[in-house]
């Protein structure tokens, strides 16, 4: 950006004697928005070029551009608001503001006001390929992936040879779940650019959604590398060691992660349904509820601080952070999914448990655990009957499912076929000996 004010000011120069005294080399470097400036500095510096440049309008015009969005960086969002708009009437030709005001929008998290910049530049330049690109990326992480498509891939007809453009087409589609072709992509950004951790980590992502955990892990490792502080990259590690079921160093990214970032809700949420999933309660506890302090209603962090509680034996509090997520989220088949497991197994009142496995059976069709739970919740109210039948139709769908064929010794057991009911559950417990803990309190004597 310097040099661009630079180039402006020796213009004028040429043109003739400027009515102000020109802008000093000191202040048109500082003013600018790339290579981490010092923003307050910034800020003062263009705030002389632009007294400096009043009678150039294009080069008052970038330095406002460029004043507003150090102000962004600094919060001053009111100011940089003003700045944007005398920017944009000081030459209302250029496209130099808009782009400044939308990338600072994105880096916000503001994709309306973004993709408001964008397109505005492009009615002024419709033909300029960095303009596409940069509405396509909006549109792709805003929740228009296929749009934002259409844009990358005409960007790219016209600048075949942009790394940052083969990673955006790669995010964009991670997004529409085209893997393949976005490490294809990712493949050419890493060519043309070279290795770095956005590519890295959108590469990593694509592999593990295609299950090549290997790989992906390889790739995170090489971001991290790089990155030392990419606070995404950890967070996508912890789960493919989740997955490759080595906790330990699960759980050191996402404690590195939250290091990085301690307000984080999702990083909380990850670390807490972890640490219920390994057995430490009182952790999961402590990082639900710090997440439900910054956001009092979030669904997943209620259910999981309710999992946390029951674990604790604290069940009525537990029970009552389930009630208060099927209040807040009626329609959502996974809430439920999840209630009823965990009321089938921690709720004394049967018909309710029942009533969630219904209500998430009708919502999103029959599934192996779905039935399995149901199963059990029958038999604390003893219908042994139906909750044969549930674990039968769950073994149905999933023979792998080993709780279901425990289940259907309870049931038999509470049938009175004895015989047939000891042989499922030997059959169950030589496969997972922890199913006692989980169901043993169902058997009869």
């Amino acid at each position: 950006m310097r040099f661009r004010l630079a180039a402006i000011l020796c213009a004028a120069a040429l043109a003739g004697p400027a009515a102000a005294a020109e802008p000093s080399k000191a202040d048109l470097d500082a003013c600018r928005v790339e290579d981490q400036p010092d923003h307050k500095a910034a800020v003062a510096a263009c705030g002389r070029v632009i007294k400096a440049g009043a009678d150039m309008p294009d080069l008052r015009s970038m330095a406002l551009a460029i004043r507003a969005s150090n102000r962004t960086s600094l919060g001053e969002d009111r100011l940089a608001d003003a700045d944007f708009a005398a920017a944009i009437a000081a030459d209302p030709t250029s496209t130099y503001p808009l782009i400044l005001r939308g990338d600072s929008a994105m880096a916000l998290g503001d994709f309306a006001a973004a993709l408001a910049g964008y397109e505005a530049a492009i009615k002024l330049d419709p033909d300029n390929p960095t303009l596409w690109g940069r509405r396509g990326l909006v549109l792709v992480i805003s929740g228009s992936p296929a749009l934002g498509l259409v844009d990358l891939d005409k960007a790219i007809a016209a600048k075949p040879d942009d790394a940052e453009l083969f990673r955006d087409r790669g995010r964009g589609r991670n997004l529409t779940k085209d893997y393949e072709g976005a490490i294809a992509d990712f493949d050419r950004a890493e060519k043309l650019g070279g290795p770095n951790a956005a590519v890295l980590t959108g590469r990593a992502d694509a592999l593990f959604l295609l299950d090549r955990l290997d790989p992906a892990l390889a790739d995170l490792d090489r971001a991290i590398g790089i990155e030392p502080d990419d606070f995404y990259a950890y967070v996508a590690r912890a789960e493919i060691h989740q997955r490759k079921s080595d906790p330990i160093r699960a759980l050191a990214d996402l404690d590195r992660a939250l290091s990085l970032r301690p307000h984080d809700v999702d990083a909380l949420l990850s670390r807490a349904e972890f640490l219920v999933t390994q057995g430490e309660f009182r952790r999961a506890l402590a990082d639900a509820e710090r997440g439900l302090k910054l956001q009092p209603e979030n669904t997943w962090l209620l259910l999981t601080r309710g999992d946390a509680l029951l674990n604790l034996g604290r069940t009525a509090k537990g029970l009552g952070d389930f009630d208060r997520v099927a209040i807040l989220a009626p329609s959502e088949p996974n809430v439920f999914g999840h209630t009823c497991l965990y009321r089938s197994v921690f709720d004394g009142n049967s018909a309710r448990a029942v009533n969630d496995c219904d209500r998430a059976i009708a919502m999103s069709g029959p599934a192996a655990y779905l039935l399995a739970s149901r199963s059990a919740a029958h038999v604390r109210g003893g219908a042994y009957a139906a909750a044969l039948a549930d674990a039968e139709g769950a073994y149905k769908l999933d023979a792998s499912y080993v709780d279901a064929l425990y289940l259907s010794g309870v049931a038999k057991r509470g049938l009175g076929r004895r015989t047939e009911g000891d042989a499922d559950l030997a059959a169950a417990r030589a496969i997972d000996p922890d199913l006692d803990r989980t169901y043993g309190a169902l058997l009869t004597p």
